[in-house]
C-alpha cells in the first residue's frame, strides 16, 4: 500500500506468497492448553519463498524506510509537527472515561480509550481551523512550516557505527559550536538555543537489526508436505510434522545507523548571517562525527554552500582536529 501511494515499485509477489501459506506448528514456541504443552500454530510459506522474502520483501521495507519513513524531509517535518502539537496541547480538552476532560498527552499516557480514539488527524485539522486566540500560535507555526514551507535546513548526514544518544550528541555539538563562534572567521555565526539545533538518529536495516529478517519464519517443503497424512482441523488442513519444516536459514545482516543534523534559525539575526551560522554548525557536526569515526554520507545546503564547506573542511583537517572536552 505505502509503496503504491508513494510511487515506489514493489517486486514482491504478494499473491504467490499468500497461495503458498500453510498452517503448521512451530516447535520453538509452546503454550499450555488442557494441562499439556503444545506447539503453537503459525503461517508457514513454502521454502521457495525464502529468497523472495529476504531479498524482495525485506529490501522493499528497507527502501521505504530510507526513502519515506526516515527520509530527511520526513524527519524535519516531524520536528515541526511536534512543535505544533506542543503549542496546541494546553488548549485542547478531550472527554475521557467518566466524562473527565483531559489533554492529548494525558489521554496517551493514561491510555484512556474513550479519549484516545478521538486523537486523530481530523482533531488536529479542526483545531487548526478553529478561530480561537489560544490556538493562534499553533496555527501560525503550522502555516509557516507546512503552508509556506519555511522549514529547518538540512545540514549534514553521517553514517556511524558507534551507538550514542541524541542528547549527548546535541550537547557536545552545542559546546563545539560555542567555541567555534569565538574564532575570528566565525564571528558572524548566530548564538543558538537548543531548540534551533536538531539531531536525529536513524537506523536503516531490514527490521531485525543484524539478524536475518526471515530468521523466525517457519518454512516448509511443499513436496514433502503433500506426501504426509493430513490432520483435518475446524478451519482447514493442519499439518503437524516437524521434519518437513526448516529452521536452518539465517544470514547476518548489516545494520546502519545514520545521524542527521538540522538547523532552524529563529529570531532576529542582527549582524549575523544564516550562511555563517550554517557553515559553523556543519563544521562542528563534521568534526565531532570524524572524532567518532563517522563516514560522511551527504552535505546539505545549496551547491555553493556545499563547495565552500568542503573547502573549509579541508582547511580544518590540515590545521588539526578540534580538541573535545573530556
Amino acid at each position: 500500500r505505502d509503496a503504491f501511494y508513494l510511487g515506489l515499485k514493489s517486486i514482491f509477489d504478494t499473491e504467490r506468497y499468500i497461495k503458498s501459506l500453510r498452517v503448521l506448528r512451530d516447535k520453538r514456541c509452546t503454550i499450555s492448553a488442557a494441562e499439556k504443552e503444545k506447539n503453537i500454530f503459525t503461517l508457514s510459506p513454502s521454502e521457495k519463498q525464502l529468497d523472495s522474502l529476504r531479498m524482495d520483501a525485506a529490501d522493499n521495507r528497507a527502501s521505504l524506510h530510507r526513502k519515506a519513513y526516515q527520509h530527511k524531509t520526513s524527519l524535519k517535518l516531524d520536528f515541526h509537527m511536534r512543535r505544533v502539537l506542543e503549542l496546541m496541547e494546553p488548549h485542547i480538552k478531550i472527554p475521557g472515561k467518566g466524562g473527565r476532560m483531559m489533554t492529548m498527552s494525558e489521554a496517551a499516557v493514561n491510555f484512556d480509550m474513550e479519549a484516545f480514539v478521538h486523537m486523530d488527524d481530523s482533531l488536529v485539522r479542526q483545531m487548526l481551523r478553529t478561530p480561537m486566540p489560544e490556538l493562534k500560535a499553533a496555527q501560525d507555526e503550522y502555516n509557516k512550516r507546512f503552508s509556506l514551507r519555511q522549514t529547518a535546513t538540512y545540514v549534514q548526514e553521517v553514517e556511524l557505527e558507534t551507538e550514542l544518544s541524541e542528547e549527548s550528541v546535541k550537547a557536545e555539538l552545542m559546546k563545539l559550536y560555542d567555541r567555534k563562534r569565538l574564532e575570528e572567521e566565525h564571528t558572524k555565526a548566530k548564538p543558538l538555543d537548543s531548540v534551533e539545533l536538531h539531531v536525529a538518529s536513524v537506523i536503516l536495516g531490514h527490521g531485525m537489526k543484524t539478524e536475518d529478517p526471515v530468521k523466525n519464519v517457519v518454512f516448509h517443503n511443499s513436496k514433502l508436505l503433500n506426501g504426509y497424512k493430513e490432520n483435518l482441523g475446524p478451519s482447514g488442513k493442519l499439518y503437524n510434522f516437524r521434519n518437513i519444516v526448516r529452521h536452518d536459514h539465517g544470514t547476518p545482516q548489516k545494520k546502519r545507523r545514520r545521524w542527521i543534523c538540522f538547523l532552524d534559525c529563529q529570531g532576529p539575526m542582527g549582524e549575523c548571517t544564516k550562511e555563517a551560522t550554517f557553515n559553523a554548525v556543519a563544521l562542528c557536526f563534521d568534526s565531532y562525527m570524524q572524532s567518532q569515526k563517522g563516514r560522511l554520507v551527504r552535505m546539505g545546503g545549496t551547491p555553493d554552500q556545499s563547495q565552500k564547506r568542503r573547502a573549509l573542511r579541508a582547511q580544518d583537517s590540515a590545521e588539526g582536529e578540534l580538541v573535545l572536552e573530556s
